[in-house]
């Protein structure tokens, strides 16, 4: 019998950058399918062309730290911002968390453009 072992947080977080990095082009190729089987015309195409799919990166602990601190706020304050518990954002920053989803979109948002960028839309 096999025995299958933990993936480490560092193995997870690498797949997920992976994934996430790789996700316009399997929706590229998958839109390009679509076409070439006839059930998507070329004005979509074009439509779909234009879209600028961001490139969102996985964070490491350090990284999640170090986003929290450049803002100079507490974790209270910055899960607030995040819509999370105050308790992840402390196991993100000890790496004992991976952020995803919304969350790793958002901490990608305040990365680029500052916790202000969030704050506007308040």
């Amino acid at each position: 019998m096999a025995t299958l072992r933990k993936q480490s947080r560092l193995e997870r977080l690498e797949r997920y950058t992976a994934m996430s990095n790789n996700l316009s082009s399997v929706l590229s190729n998958t839109m390009d399918r679509l076409n070439k089987a006839g059930l998507v015309d070329k004005k979509t195409m074009r439509d779909f062309d234009e879209i600028d799919f961001p490139n969102f990166n996985a964070m490491s602990a350090e990284d999640v730290l170090a986003i929290r601190e450049n803002e100079h706020v507490s974790r209270g304050v910055f899960a607030k911002y995040l819509n999370v518990s105050e308790e992840q954002i402390k196991k993100m920053e000890q790496g004992k968390r991976v952020a995803r989803g919304a969350t790793l979109t958002l901490l990608n948002l305040v990365k680029e453009n500052g916790l202000g960028y969030i704050r506007a839309g308040s």
